[in-house]
């Protein structure tokens, strides 16, 4: 019996058609991705013996991204960043994204503004946006006409479906209506299906940044925003 009829057996079904079933299991209760089922999906709550079921949408419909609001919770923004980030954590590349704590996360969109999207009620992708930032170590960062983007992550079950083009959509929106040149972003090198994605955007090689406490070089890459709204 698979996992699957077994959960439906036992009366765990999902409140919507469009949503399939996974399971998280391991010695916390967390982490542990069954393939099986699907790649992820949105957190539920704990039911017993460190098992999580979580409920995945498997579509866009009703999308809509707007900035984060006061009711918007960053314990859920959270998990999603962490889901978002599982697959380079295993890679074993330590983004601050894989283990961020809502603190983390809350200070690292006081930098900047932050968006999210909304699917069935439920975040499924983020990004956040900023300015240039005179202090960092990265030379390109300090740029006056170079804004910044970061905490970009999307919900693993929906990736590949356009979700986060759509997002850096956003971001260098937010970007042209301040007249700013330049929308840049940081990965990790071997990271290079992301390295790959952001070259498809538009976005071209600036130089590489070791950061402190990585254990990989990031790709620094930067795309020109030719129009720009007056």
């Amino acid at each position: 019996m698979s996992l699957r009829s077994g959960l439906l057996r036992i009366g765990l079904r999902p409140e919507r058609p469009d949503y399939r079933p996974h399971i998280i299991l391991d010695d916390l209760g967390r982490g542990m991705l069954h393939s099986e089922l699907c790649q992820s999906s949105g957190f539920l709550g704990p039911i017993r013996l460190g098992l999580r079921i979580l409920w995945c949408p498997v579509s866009l419909k009703d999308l809509i991204i707007r900035p984060i609001t006061p009711g918007d919770s960053l314990a859920e923004l959270t998990e999603l960043i962490h889901r978002a980030y599982a697959r380079l954590g295993a890679m074993g590349l330590n983004y601050t994204a894989v283990d961020q704590s809502v603190e983390d996360t809350a200070r690292r969109i006081s930098r900047g503004e932050c968006a999210v999207a909304i699917c069935s009620g439920r975040i499924v992708g983020t990004i956040t946006v900023g300015g240039h930032e005179q202090d960092s170590r990265c030379e390109w960062y300090r740029g006056e006409q170079v804004a910044i983007a970061n905490q970009f992550a999307v919900e693993p079950s929906l990736q590949g479906q356009g979700l986060g083009s759509m997002l850096l959509d956003w971001a260098e929106k937010w970007a042209r209506e301040r007249t700013l040149d330049e929308l840049a972003v940081d990965t990790a090198e071997p990271a290079t299906h992301l390295v790959a994605f952001y070259t498809k955007r538009g976005y071209r090689n600036i130089g590489f940044i070791q950061w402190k406490g990585k254990r990989y070089r990031s790709v620094v890459l930067s795309k020109t925003l030719s129009e720009k709204t007056s």
